[in-house]
């Protein structure tokens, strides 16, 4: 039996747009100057990767390239799977996988060699409802909280979560990935 080893992610470019623009955010954040807008946008896209890392998806559609050293079965990661570009062992087209499934592919192989592939992944028809409010959660947190805060004696500081993880954990792939 042939167990999956070896696996790593070896390039993620991103093609797509980012689901939640600068007018988003800062009527969320109700700022109506201009001060802060590069940062604003930064800080987006850092919420959006950071979410993307949480629940093993691709928001926005990218290219990426992975491989696994021995390769039996297993689910491409970092859907949902627009199409596969190519199944290489390092540097030759192979032909002895398969995939199988629509949105979310498993690949199926009996490969006891390095196997390299090459796919496009984001969402078809728009980015959901739930995961552009995650990220606004999640882009408030880091312009809000963008530095330490120290207070001294007894005095405690409590923290209010905006449960960014909570609204979109219900995309998570995590438990299907390797």
């Amino acid at each position: 039996m042939i167990v999956n080893s070896g696996f790593r992610i070896e390039e993620k470019i991103d093609t797509g747009v980012e689901p939640v623009d600068l007018d988003m955010i800062k009527s969320h954040l109700s700022i109506t100057f201009d001060d802060s807008d590069s940062l604003l946008e930064m800080l987006a896209v850092a919420a959006r990767e950071e979410v993307e890392e949480y629940l093993g998806i691709s928001i926005v559609d990218k290219t990426i390239t992975c491989s696994w050293n021995t390769l039996s079965c297993v689910e491409l990661p970092y859907a949902p799977i627009k199409q596969v570009i190519s199944t290489t062992d390092g540097t030759d087209e192979i032909d002895d996988v398969t995939y199988t499934g629509t949105g979310y592919i498993r690949i199926n192989a009996n490969r006891e060699y390095p196997t390299t592939v090459t796919y496009e992944t984001g969402f078809t028809g728009g980015v959901p409802v739930a995961l552009k409010l995650a990220i606004l959660k999640l882009t408030t947190d880091h312009y809000e909280q963008r530095t330490g805060i120290s207070i001294g004696g007894n005095q405690t500081i409590q923290s209010f979560n905006n449960d960014w993880k909570q609204t979109c954990k219900r995309y998570s792939r995590k438990n299907f990935l390797q």
